[in-house]
């Protein structure tokens, strides 16, 4: 910890996502997609429905980014949008097209998520989550008291 050489924890963070992303693109590039393309299509797939206003990827674009990505999915027939006046929502659902195309895509994901942790073991992926997690737990309850 008392190394003068090394930087903060959060721009080690900041670093590894911004390297995950870069990586996560290239390998999705032929498909003409993104790291953030796949978080959409991952939360419809496992959720059956995804909410625009909830999505984890829209911390990483703007709005206006968050607008091409669905309307990429919507010109490919990957998804269907449906407005929810009742909740002030946005709902995203895969077509079958894009439930079928989405089998594709997961599996390079995977490839590419062997591919990008192949240099450490499963416990210290566990490791990491776990320390992660409690690092996080314990901001969050700092910052609401």
């Amino acid at each position: 910890m008392n190394n003068n050489h090394s930087y903060g924890f959060g721009w080690y963070l900041k670093e590894t996502d911004k390297a995950i992303t870069r990586y996560v693109d290239k390998t999705l590039k032929d498909q003409g997609l993104t790291r953030f393309h796949w978080q959409v299509m991952n939360r419809a797939y496992l959720d059956g429905v995804a909410i625009k206003e909830n999505l984890y990827a829209k911390n990483y674009v703007s709005p206006s980014e968050m607008d091409n990505i669905l309307d990429s999915f919507v010109q490919r027939n990957w998804i269907e949008l449906r407005e929810n006046p009742d909740h002030l929502e946005t709902e995203i659902y895969l077509t079958k097209k894009g439930r079928e195309e989405f089998e594709t895509i997961a599996e390079i994901i995977k490839e590419t998520g062997m591919r990008m942790f192949q240099v450490i073991t499963q416990e210290e992926y566990e490791q990491t989550v776990n320390v992660l997690t409690r690092l996080m737990n314990h901001l969050n309850e700092l910052s609401s008291s």
